[in-house]
């Protein structure tokens, strides 16, 4: 499983300039959602077969894929495209629920969700939609 989880040294003192400058927490929803997109990509690269290590630094995450250049085409895009649109389908499902409950809280994780699927999405690396991109114009 999840062998190494990287966390970048800068991180300590970026919590502590948000603690100085009155921060109050509403980039932390954006935060663990983008570490979650990661995650997604992992579990997609584990059930195929690959490992990887999420490296986490105080603006993002990314992970880093071992033996991705050995996947086929169809696991590869499986693994680009599997985090994009699950942070789309949880934007749906937080949409739903915020229907329900109008909670601003719900509302910024359907919002993030969407734009963060949808932004990956675009044809240009490093984002997902360029890996598609650079997948379907190489095969």
């Amino acid at each position: 499983m999840l062998k190494t989880l990287k966390i970048s040294k800068l991180i300590i003192p970026y919590l502590i300039l948000l603690v100085i400058t009155g921060f109050k927490g509403d980039l932390f929803i954006p935060f663990i959602i983008i570490i979650c997109h990661e995650g997604v990509h992992y579990i997609a690269a584990y059930i195929i077969g690959l490992e990887g290590i999420i490296n986490i630094y105080p603006l993002g995450a990314f992970l880093r894929i071992n033996g991705l250049d050995d996947a086929t085409c169809e696991e590869d895009l499986i693994i680009s495209l599997s985090a994009p649109f699950a942070n789309i389908l949880f934007g749906v499902i937080f949409f739903i629920i915020n229907l329900y409950f109008n909670s601003k809280l719900i509302y910024l994780i359907f919002v993030y969700n969407f734009v963060l699927g949808l932004f990956n999405l675009i044809p240009a690396l490093p984002l997902d939609g360029g890996r598609v991109l650079r997948l379907s114009l190489i095969h």
